[in-house]
């Protein structure tokens, strides 16, 4: 995706039943709330990421969910589209061979594989019964998810022992699958999900949903 706008923007693909309108789409997620029944959010970009999707033929949309300091979000301002995806006359194009899986529930993550500095291509999948997604930070040299968990009890006071967010993808509803090209360096990550929760309305991030991986050099 390539973010061309003034403000920040997100591309979020969504799935809807056959027996949901568009208009129904549009009054159920102009709020940025969790998708409901009928409508399954199968992930994108949160910036100039790099994704690749297997789409079954039906009925969807994208859309950006970024949200104006009024709290609407670019989609109820007419930002999201329809298509539909018809099935192939011969085989379609492959999911793409994954250098690791992250795998996503609630609340944590679990890597898959070994990841090694370059461009790499993660396999995310949802397990977990709420949405999710992964943004990624890279810790400071030394430093570990036990000091960025320590500093964030601490009201984030000190030296910051992780950088700020620098890729990341959008929500996935349970079951869905995305995979996400990413640049990597040598060192130490962290992976943490925003996502509201479903059942008190904070970032997953404040019930532990952090993870921690290496990349070797």
């Amino acid at each position: 995706m390539h973010d061309l706008g003034p403000t920040n923007h997100q591309f979020v693909i969504f799935r809807l039943a056959d027996s949901v309108s568009l208009n129904e789409f549009y009054a159920a997620m102009k709020g940025g709330g969790p998708s409901p029944r009928g409508i399954r959010s199968l992930g994108g970009a949160q910036g100039e990421e790099e994704l690749s999707l297997v789409l079954a033929p039906g009925r969807y949309v994208y859309g950006c969910m970024h949200g104006f300091e009024d709290g609407t979000s670019h989609l109820s301002r007419g930002m999201f589209r329809a298509f539909t995806v018809i099935a192939a006359r011969t085989a379609g194009p492959k999911a793409p061979k994954a250098d690791a899986t992250i795998t996503m529930n609630d609340y944590g993550y679990k890597l898959s594989g070994s990841l090694a500095a370059g461009r790499r291509v993660l396999k995310l999948v949802n397990a977990g019964p709420q949405e999710h997604h992964a943004m990624l930070q890279r810790l400071m040299a030394g430093r570990t998810l036990a000091d960025v968990n320590r500093w964030q009890a601490g009201g984030r006071k000190g030296e910051r022992p992780v950088e700020p967010v620098f890729w990341g993808t959008t929500r996935q509803s349970p079951g869905a699958i995305l995979y996400a090209t990413v640049d990597l360096e040598p060192g130490g990550y962290i992976i943490i999900c925003l996502v509201p929760d479903s059942k008190d309305g904070r970032p997953h991030v404040d019930h532990g949903m952090r993870g921690e991986f290496r990349v070797s050099g």
